[in-house]
């Protein structure tokens, strides 16, 4: 019986080391995708500012693993788990990591129920975070 699938989420900032290099991220997607594919892994990251927010599906233990590696990882700081739990089916299947960035149409979102200016992921509702990442995976299906 295959092992039922689990989606993470997170938010967490990133550090100086990423906002000084701007080749971090992609080195970080290109890292993850490659790591992902072997263990079965997909997801989006969304950043935005100096935060990332990101979303793993996959089977329960190497997405708990990869949080657990995630908040040890030096290019993130203060990262906060938004939500665990089993899925019936992946929203982020076609990619094993792929990157999205914050864009007016998705800040416009955010305003609609965040009562803030400024982007803070850790204060939006589970739901919330789900949905702005389920339509930066639209739009980036739509450019594709």
């Amino acid at each position: 019986m295959p092992d039922r699938l689990y989606r993470g989420l997170y938010a967490s900032r990133t550090t100086e080391a990423v906002r000084e290099r701007p080749s971090a991220v992609e080195a970080i997607v290109s890292e993850a995708a490659a790591r992902n594919a072997a263990l079965g892994v997909t997801g989006l990251l969304l950043v935005h500012d100096d935060w990332f927010v990101q979303a793993l599906e996959g089977p329960r233990r190497a997405v708990s693993d990869l949080l657990q590696a995630i908040g040890r990882d030096r290019r993130h700081a203060e990262m906060e788990l938004i939500g665990f739990q089993p899925i019936d089916q992946r929203m982020f299947a076609d990619w094993t990591m792929a990157q999205a960035r914050y864009d007016p149409h998705l800040a416009s979102l955010v305003l609609a129920v965040q009562d803030r200016d400024r982007f803070d992921p850790k204060r939006l509702e589970p739901v919330v975070v789900l949905m702005l990442l389920a339509e930066a995976a639209r739009q980036r299906r739509e450019a594709a």
